[in-house]
């Protein structure tokens, strides 16, 4: 009979020291893992909510092509190049070049704006909340020039800066494509694997997903297409009134106005009341009048009907959601806060769902507690 060894591991504690070893591990691995990925998560995010909202448009096309995966993807591919790929990079050019102009122009801005900020003075004393006194000496107009050159120098400059980035920028590209062709190919079996590491039932699995592709649908709807309305409205509204770049303001008015009811506000009202300031009382006219009364109209009654039945959040949560996402993401989180904002919440709910539940089973368990009578 063999003598037993005294010094062998009991089993718990074997077992106990292999989860440890293993959770170290997994631990590592899992850092490696990030940091590899880290600088291709913002591309990769992008495509995953890219494919979501293409899913209805996949399922219909997989039904045309015999249910065979990958011509189904390419050809959904394709119509996203189409769609948004070539669209954007357009506008991302026509911002650039419409930026530098405006960038080597700003410095002849000195007496126009020297003007402008005079007339605010000459307001602001009138309501006693600026020093009296004559406007041309509380404002010198070398300071102006001085401020509006460097301004337009470090704008030459930040665009100089993001150009040579474009290999970097065409690399990301690359990545979103790439892993879009994958997530419209094998998404299905990618969310199954995901969700199947969620320790939640599937009734909440489910919940969150589709609460997830609501929003994101919502977000796209409301971020795209109020965007491109509400931009051409501002850019030919600022052309009539004839302001510089109407091409640029129009865009920018359409980023914000993922913000409904408030962004585009930010971007007329200023350019109206400086208008007005500055005596140009028509184009001012055309600004709060015909540019603000458009953009409220479409809020109102445009918005509801493009968004339709998708989830719509608290405008609250879609402004924090936006301004924190583009401070942590830049430009793309202004559809990525929102859906994170959303999921944040119905995370939450489910909570207190659950714990609501537990808190009426106990009660019902409690020695206090009469029966439920039977049905």
């Amino acid at each position: 009979m063999p003598e037993r060894d005294d010094h062998s591991l009991h089993p718990t504690r074997r077992r106990a020291i292999s989860r440890i070893v293993f959770g170290i591990l997994l631990a590592l691995a899992s850092a490696l893992f990030i940091l590899v990925i880290r600088p291709f998560v913002m591309p990769a995010l992008l495509a995953a909510i890219t494919a979501g909202v293409f899913f209805p448009l996949r399922n219909r096309l997989r039904s045309l092509f015999g249910d065979r995966k990958s011509p189904t993807a390419v050809v959904v591919l394709l119509l996203v190049v189409l769609i948004v790929v070539i669209p954007v990079s357009g506008l991302v050019y026509l911002t650039i070049e419409n930026v530098l102009r405006l960038a080597h122009t700003v410095g002849t801005w000195g007496p126009d704006v020297h003007k402008v900020l005079e007339s605010v003075v000459t307001f602001g004393q009138q309501l006693g909340i600026v020093p009296q006194g004559e406007p041309s000496t509380l404002l010198s107009r070398d300071s102006v020039l001085k401020a509006l050159q460097q301004y337009s120098t470090g704008i030459a400059g930040r665009i100089s800066h993001f150009l040579s980035n474009t290999l970097r920028t065409g690399l990301m590209v690359v990545v979103y494509l790439y892993s879009l062709f994958f997530f419209l190919r094998d998404g299905d079996e990618i969310l199954t694997n995901f969700l199947d590491f969620i320790p939640l039932d599937r009734e909440q699995k489910d919940s969150i997903l589709s609460h997830f592709i609501s929003v994101s649908r919502a977000t796209i709807k409301s971020t795209i297409v109020m965007g491109i309305i509400q931009g051409v409205v501002a850019g030919v509204g600022f052309y009539v009134a004839g302001l510089k770049s109407p091409l640029l303001w129009g865009i920018l008015t359409g980023l914000l106005a993922a913000l409904p009811n408030f962004g585009p506000i930010l971007i007329w009202l200023p350019a109206g009341v400086l208008l007005a300031a500055s005596g140009h009382t028509g184009p001012a006219l055309v600004i709060l009048l015909g540019v603000g009364g458009l953009m409220g109209a479409s809020d109102y009654l445009l918005r509801p009907r493009i968004i339709g039945d998708d989830i719509r959040m608290h405008d609250l949560l879609v402004f924090l959601g936006i301004f924190g996402g583009v401070a942590l993401f830049g430009l793309p989180g202004i559809l990525i806060g929102p859906i994170i904002m959303a999921v944040f919440v119905q995370i939450w709910t489910i909570f207190r769902l659950m714990y609501e539940s537990d808190y009426r089973a106990a009660n019902a368990m409690s020695p206090g507690a009469s029966p439920e009578p039977d049905e």
